[in-house]
């Protein structure tokens, strides 16, 4: 018997609906209704509600015994370390995990994102430039003289930067999206 037969089994013993074990457990029925499938797996801490609300062991929940007769029927009145959720608030404490999970999946559309912001920095190099050029033109000898080195620092600076963030950017996205599309290939 494997871990979501275990699961299934437990939850079925013990009296309790998909609804209720959530309730226990503080995730939604979809997460119990995906254990019991075997579509996913409950994270190390439901692991260890799971084995404390059925009264058994992460061993023997994680291992291929048989169920033995000491499982404990019909007990609702299970104790929880964590306090009982509504089943219509979220579940917050996986938040981290649901961004991770989004970066490893989308990151590398931060890196379009990065690509396309040195892009714009490019282009607002150019138009520093041009602007700098009709108004600093050679109505003023004096003043352009000494206005002229510091805008040029400064255009190539935004150049250097729009360039820098391009490469980096479409680098980034190449990697992320490969490292992503692998990921996916290993499941």
């Amino acid at each position: 018997m494997n871990l979501p037969e275990k699961i299934l089994y437990c939850r079925q013993k013990a009296g309790l609906s998909q609804e209720e074990l959530a309730g226990i457990l503080g995730v939604s029925s979809q997460s119990i209704s995906k254990w019991e499938t075997g579509t996913s797996t409950p994270e190390v801490d439901k692991l260890l509600l799971l084995a404390k609300t059925f009264g058994v062991s992460t061993d023997w929940l994680l291992s291929e015994d048989e169920p033995s007769q000491d499982i404990p029927n019909n007990d609702r009145n299970v104790p929880s370390s964590e306090p009982p959720t509504d089943s219509h608030k979220y579940d917050y404490h996986n938040l981290p995990k649901f961004i991770a999970s989004i970066v490893r999946k989308y990151g590398w559309l931060a890196g379009i994102y990065i690509a396309i912001s040195g892009a714009l920095f490019v282009g607002m190099g150019f138009l520093v430039r041009e602007i700098t050029r009709l108004i600093l033109g050679d109505v003023i000898n004096d003043v352009t003289n000494i206005a002229r080195p510091v805008m040029h620092i400064l255009i190539t600076i935004i150049f250097a930067m729009g360039g820098i963030g391009i490469v980096g950017g479409a680098v980034l996205a190449f990697v992320l999206k490969k490292k992503a599309k692998d990921k996916q290939q290993d499941r």
